[in-house]
Order: structure tokens, then sequence, then C-alpha cells
């Protein structure tokens, strides 16, 4: 990028894109142990997936699971649970305190007083959300209780507790699923347990609609009676199966169905994400999307793939380019099977997640009829299945 020099938030705003320089908080705590300055964008700006996220220590960027819990708690109960704030933020601190040498990347690095460390970021956070939205229940308190927390002159010195350790905390128990639901599931693993190369297809040459006798949802799984054999099938990444062979034959053929929105959104994004969309801009567009650059990061949608949702518009497009980035990091595809990918996995993220007996038949046979139904494009196992003589085992029948 060719930026002329300018202050931070201008900088930032620039950068990331969407946002006004009022979208953003200022941090700037100072204590003996660390320094905290940057700023984190108002509850409006979080997304539900990463990426705007930007953290540095003594001007080294940095990637930190615990320190990201510290900000991500601080605006607990200011935005959803499944999304994700935006912030930049700086630590000054001692080299004497930190190892850099804990990855060959230096992307991760070990503090000498991590609980510490939690504390006066979670509070530095707090303390900026707190000057902006005057929530009374924020943990800082100020010396004097008569103060004004949005007050010019109030200065606390954030409370450091060494022992708590935000992973241990009971404030977000792990739902369990109801009726030990999943112990049915352990026995079918042990006995079939899926095998790390793709399986033939098994139903190509048959009638899928003959396949499915009997069929009905749990949760987020279809049980499926089909060839006198039982199958327990993953409904996401049974869909991420289907759309991925899809999208691929899609690309190749161009041959997809369109649904053409009422009217034409504009979509605006980071420099960076803008640039990425736009060296796979053909392969979206043959995957169904009907979209075109407009502009400096801004790209015009007229239409969407027929069989994704309206209305999420750049939700989808932003979740497709997190999952086009994280593929590029972690595996070496083509474009064309980047694309697939990730949109199948994008797809079945916003696809809905109750289905009527005619949509969970017909899931069914899309599956079947799939070149390799049993794993999703990532490898994972979509279903396990149990014949008769097996199940019966299970009875000591």
């Amino acid at each position: 990028l060719d930026l002329p020099a300018t202050d931070s938030k201008t900088r930032i705003v620039s950068t990331l894109g969407k946002m006004k320089h009022a979208d953003l908080l200022l941090l700037n705590e100072d204590t003996d142990v660390l320094k905290v300055t940057g700023f984190v964008g108002k509850h409006e700006l979080a997304k539900k997936i990463r990426g705007e996220q930007y953290m540095y220590v003594n001007h080294r960027f940095i990637k930190s699971a615990y320190l990201h819990h510290a900000i991500r708690s601080a605006f607990e109960n200011l935005i959803p649970v499944d999304s994700q704030p935006t912030y930049v933020v700086i630590l000054q601190i001692d080299p004497a305190r930190i190892d850099v040498n804990v990855s060959p990347s230096k992307t991760e690095i070990k503090f000498e007083d991590e609980k510490i460390l939690y504390s006066i970021v979670h509070a530095s956070v707090k303390r900026a959300i707190g000057s902006f939205m005057l929530v009374p229940e924020l943990d800082i308190k100020p010396v004097n209780p008569n103060l004004n927390i949005g007050s010019p002159h109030y200065n606390p010195e954030p409370k450091v507790n060494p022992r708590y350790n935000p992973f241990q905390s009971e404030q977000h128990p792990v739902q369990k699923k109801p009726y030990g639901w999943e112990k049915i599931y352990q026995p079918l693993q042990n006995v079939f347990e899926p095998k790390s190369t793709p399986a033939p297809d098994l139903f190509k040459q048959l009638s899928t609609t003959s396949l499915i006798d009997a069929v009905f949802q749990y949760e987020d799984t279809l049980v499926v009676k089909a060839h006198g054999e039982l199958y327990i099938i993953n409904i996401m990444l049974a869909r991420e199966r289907i759309w991925y062979e899809r999208y691929l034959s899609n690309i190749d053929n161009h041959q997809y169905a369109t649904q053409q929105l009422l009217f034409p959104k504009t979509l605006e994004f980071s420099s960076a994400d803008a640039e990425i969309l736009a060296s796979v801009i053909d392969e979206v567009k043959s995957i169904g999307f009907d979209i075109g650059e407009f502009g400096k990061n801004t790209f015009i949608i007229n239409g969407l793939p027929a069989d994704l949702p309206k209305g999420n518009e750049q939700q989808i497009i932003e979740g497709l380019l997190e999952n086009l980035k994280e593929n590029r990091a972690k595996h070496k595809l083509t474009e064309k099977e980047n694309v697939a990918r990730s949109m199948a996995k994008n797809a079945a993220m916003f696809a809905n997640k109750i289905l009527n007996p005619n949509e969970q038949s017909l899931l069914a046979s899309e599956l079947f009829a799939c070149d390799f139904p049993r794993y999703c494009p990532f490898g994972r196992p979509v279903y396990v299945n149990m014949p008769r003589e097996e199940l019966n085992k299970l009875f000591k029948i």
C-alpha cells in the first residue's frame, strides 16, 4: 500500500476500511509492568469472523489467544458470543519479561507474568469501553466512588488478581448435549472408524431416490435407514461435500444458478481483503455470484448462488475471504479448489438448521450421489454407518 504519513487512527481507518474515526476508542494504560496503547473498535464493528485483530509487543506483530481472550471478554454482553471485536493493541514491556523463541515464525511469545498482563489489558479495554458507553456494571471502580466514570478526571488503577485464570471461569460453562445422545455415537465410531483414504463411490450407480427408506433429524445430524444399513450424517459436513462438488462442477462447466437481488448492494472491504477478492473474482462469479469491482475497495453485488439466503451478502463474502486466507496458509490448492472449498464451508454455515422431511431426504440423496460422500472437502468424516448385524451386536442379539 502507498499511504501518506498520518496519525495512527487515520492510518487504521484508511487501511481497515469500513469505519470512521469515531468508531475507534483510545487505549492508554501505563503501569510499572506494561504500557497499553492503541485502539479498540466500538461494539458495532464486531464481526463473526476474525481478521481485524492486530496485537503488537515492542513493535512486533504477535498472536496471543490468551490476551485476545482478555480483550474479547471485556466486550461481554455487548457483542454476540460468536463475534470478534476489532482492535489494534500495542503493548510495551521490558524485553526481559518475554521469550520470543517459542515458535519459528516469532508470532507467538511467552510472557513472564501473563496473568497480570491479562488483567491489565482487560482493564484497559473495559476502561475505554466505559468511557464511551458509560456502562455502570463495569468491573473498574474509581478511587472516588462518587466520581463519574466518564469524567476526564477519572483515572483508576487497574486491579490485578494474579490468581485469575479466564479459562477456568465458570461464567461460560460448556453446554452439555441433552439426553446422553453422544453415547449412541461411541460404539459406531469404534466399530466403523473412517479411513484416511477416501472411500470409493458406493452409491453412484444406484438410484438415490430409492435409497432412502427412513430419515429423521436429531439436532445437527440426520439418522438415515438406507440400503439395509443405518447412517448417522452430520448435516453441515454433508452440505460442505455436496456444495464443494457442485461448485467445482460450476467452475469447470460455467453452469450455475444465480438468484438476483431486488436492489444491488455495495460491499466495502479492507485493502487486503479487496485485493484477495479481486484476485479470485472470476472463480467467484463461476459459482453463481453476480459481483464486480466498484472503485476503491468496494464491490457491487447483484446476485447470489441460488442455494444461499439473501440479506447476508457482506457476511457471506467476508466468510469466503476468511476461509480463502486460512486455506492459503494451510493447504496447497489451486484458486479453483480454494474457492470451491471456501464457499462450500461458508455456505454450510448460513444454511437452514432445521429441515423438513422432504429436505432431509433430499440432503441424504444428494450426499450419496457425490463422488466421495464419506468425507468433507477437508477430510473430516461426514457420516458413520452400521449394518444390521453390527447393530444387533450392541444389544447382544
